[in-house]
């Protein structure tokens, strides 16, 4: 894939910071999560859209169980990952030259496809880096994958319990994963962000750091010639971290919903998050659609790189 150096350069400027069957996945949605040390009290019998290290560990042996694990470079893999995942490039695997997203079904197909990932699959997510498992859950549900799911916590959770690792680099046997018609509807474009900035039904949610809000920063860096910082007029400022514990396991529902009215964030409201190029907007368009249920969530994945070169 082209545009490697342009990966290369924005990773180094932005991101050297630092027993149940599979039919009965816990579910999470609608269940309490209630405020407590403990996991999740079942309230519903729908199913959740994360899973536990605890689950994962225990099914990892059923072969269709598929473990993806993205992050920005593959150090983390290759010091331990979770036996049997597969490296997806969190950039050079996911964005084109220019940052922006790629969307294409053939691309999505032949991740699928290279990753040994087949219809059945049930797709686990994994990320040492917070925001990046719920942005695939988002990817993967645009092309109609119908069983993934974000691993609470991610990689860093997974070793801090000291669970299996292995450190060879898995080759799966390559199928041929056929997607389905692309689904817009959890997708927001410049013209809607245009739409709701009027709209008094409508909010906007920047879920960027407070430096980026403010234009000092540009994707998590100070800008360089050509790039513009700031953020669309009328949003609010939201950052996606606030919707999680310190050690990024997602907080109870009776905190998230607290969290999400004390900003005017409520399930009646026509809502669209973005942040720089659509993986932070997919964590709260995550938390805000699939574990509080909320009906009309968007995530604008042209988010502040698109933005910020139009001319508005």
């Amino acid at each position: 894939m082209g545009g490697a150096n342009q990966f290369d350069e924005f990773e180094q400027r932005c991101f050297h910071r630092k027993s149940h069957s599979l039919t009965q996945i816990p579910p999470f949605g609608d269940y309490c999560f209630a405020c407590s040390s403990s996991n999740l009290e079942r309230v519903s019998n729908s199913k959740s859209p994360i899973v536990s290290p605890q689950w994962l560990e225990h099914h990892l042996s059923d072969p269709r169980i598929r473990v993806v694990q993205s992050d920005m470079t593959p150090d983390d893999y290759r010091e331990g990952h979770i036996p049997g995942a597969v490296f997806w490039h969190s950039l050079a695997d996911l964005l084109l030259p220019g940052l922006a997203l790629n969307l294409e079904p053939s691309h999505f197909e032949a991740l699928m496809s290279r990753s040994g990932i087949e219809r059945n699959s049930v797709v686990v997510f994994s990320s040492s880096y917070a925001a990046t498992a719920p942005f695939l859950k988002w990817f993967s549900d645009l092309f109609g994958h119908p069983d993934s799911y974000v691993l609470d916590g991610g990689s860093t959770r997974w070793k801090s319990e000291e669970r299996p690792l292995e450190t060879h680099k898995r080759r799966p046997r390559a199928t041929t994963y056929c997607a389905t018609s692309r689904d817009n509807s959890s997708r927001a474009s410049s013209a809607d962000v245009r739409a709701a900035q009027s709209n008094p039904n409508a909010i906007i949610i920047d879920a960027r750091t407070s430096h980026e809000f403010s234009g000092e920063w540009f994707m998590m860096a100070p800008p360089i010639e050509g790039q513009r910082g700031g953020h669309i007029p009328e949003a609010i400022h939201l950052p996606f971290e606030l919707a999680l514990h310190p050690n990024d396991t997602f907080k109870c529902a009776d905190e998230l919903r607290a969290l999400y009215a004390s900003h005017g964030i409520t399930p009646d409201r026509d809502i669209i998050i973005y942040c720089a190029v659509g993986a932070r907007s997919a964590h709260t368009w995550f938390v805000l659609s699939q574990l509080l249920g909320f009906p009309n969530v968007r995530s604008y994945d042209g988010s502040w790189n698109q933005w910020s070169q139009e001319a508005q």
